[in-house]
């Protein structure tokens, strides 16, 4: 999307949220006042106690003469002291300050905030500009990333400040990004390589001169629900804890069947794909089926664990993977969004020259992109484009021929 729609969407999708860490922060300063109140009395009542127990192990260790048994006296301060230690820490939290959302991080942050907010944050962001620096930074590591993804436990002793561990890591990502930037998350190498790439789940809207739907024409009423149905989510939800309860979604037989023939479907489709990353979004459709027909179900009951998940649900997540996988075919093919940057410079390259006619081999000679693993990638885009047609021939170089009413001056 280009303009203010990316913004004004993530505007209306994001209110509640924003509302309900607003509601954090305010609590959170509530408590820590209430909390620094607490901690001065209890202060002013250990240093009484001490003067108080001190006093008291001095009188225990005197004789009748009034001499002192120094021995007796320090085995009483001691005795004292480590009654006293029970309750040093009394009134004390010691939370963090509460982090919902995160904008603006390095990865090494991100994983301090997550142990600290219980586990995991969410970044929604109406660019990924923040998000893929923090990937393209060379000291990047996917671990955290993928870990996330499957709830697994993770441990890191390089940060600074010591050891973290996190025993069920989440980190919820939504982005409203144009095509260009979303490109950089599809091709970037560290990504590709660590199977992180094909984690990210691609939508791209058609192209429309009028939004559907905006602030000012969505239905207040249905906006309205949502934020409220959001908020109450949070609310019942939310925790800073490190050992939060889990729940567990069960689902009916007939559902658990349904996404057992969608699994082998897959597998069967992806025996006919020779691409890698391709292949990987692929066999891992099934199981992104499953969570989205989990966040159906959570968003339908307050207590989903309470519920069996339904096959009519499990169908609606099925189908929506149907939809993206037409998408990620797009962002992961080798003629897709990899293959712009390429396509890009074999047409500034046929503009600046006005050829009609040309090879492959004349493409490696003067185009700049020389060798045809990425030649050929770029012509198929270009082709499916109805920019130009080829003409292949086994062993040899690629005949293309630019579209008749192709215009050269764009």
């Amino acid at each position: 999307q280009r303009g203010q729609l990316k913004s004004r969407l993530h505007q209306m999708l994001c209110v509640a949220f924003e509302e309900f860490q607003e509601k954090l922060i305010s609590r959170y300063k509530g408590d820590k006042e209430k909390e620094l109140r607490v901690s001065k009395t209890l202060s002013k009542a250990k240093s009484m106690a001490d003067t108080f127990l001190l006093k008291s192990a001095l009188k225990e260790a005197c004789d009748e003469n009034g001499d002192v048994d120094i021995a007796n006296f320090l085995a009483q301060a001691h005795s004292f002291a480590e009654e006293m230690a029970e309750y040093s820490d009394l009134g004390s939290s010691h939370l963090s300050d509460p982090s919902f959302l995160m904008d603006g991080s390095t990865y090494k942050k991100c994983m301090r905030i997550m142990s600290e907010a219980g586990g995991g944050v969410a970044i929604l962001q109406p660019e990924a500009t923040t998000l893929i620096e923090m990937i393209k930074d060379p000291r990047f590591d996917p671990k955290i990333f993928l870990k996330s993804h499957g709830m697994e436990y993770f441990s890191d002793a390089t940060l600074p400040g010591g050891c973290i561990e996190v025993k069920n890591p989440f980190l919820n990502i939504v982005v409203f990004t144009q095509h260009g930037r979303a490109r950089e998350l599809y091709t970037n190498q560290k990504l590709v390589d660590s199977g992180l790439a094909d984690r990210f789940i691609p939508f791209f809207p058609p192209r429309a001169k009028e939004p559907s739907a905006t602030p000012e024409k969505f239905n207040d009423e249905v906006l309205k629900n949502y934020e409220q149905k959001i908020m109450a989510m949070l609310e019942r939800n939310y925790t800073q804890e490190k050992d939060r309860q889990i729940f567990t979604i069960s689902v009916e037989p007939n559902a658990r069947q349904e996404i057992e023939n969608y699994r082998t479907e897959m597998k069967n489709v992806c025996d006919k794909y020779v691409h890698v990353d391709q292949f990987e979004f692929l066999s891992k459709l099934a199981g992104t089926a499953s969570r989205i027909a989990g966040i159906l179900h959570a968003w339908q009951y307050d207590k989903p664990h309470e519920t069996l998940l339904s096959q009519q649900t499990m169908q609606a997540g099925i189908q929506i993977t149907r939809v993206i996988s037409d998408h990620a075919w797009h962002a992961l093919s080798p003629s897709g969004f990899r293959a712009v940057a390429d396509a890009k410079k074999i047409l500034e390259w046929v503009r600046r020259h006005q050829y009609s006619f040309f090879t492959s081999r004349e493409i490696a000679q003067g185009s700049g992109v020389k060798i045809n693993e990425k030649i050929f990638p770029a012509l198929d885009l270009l082709e499916q484009h109805n920019i130009l047609t080829q003409h292949i021939t086994p062993k040899k170089p690629r005949m293309c021929m630019m579209h008749p009413n192709f215009d050269y001056n764009s």
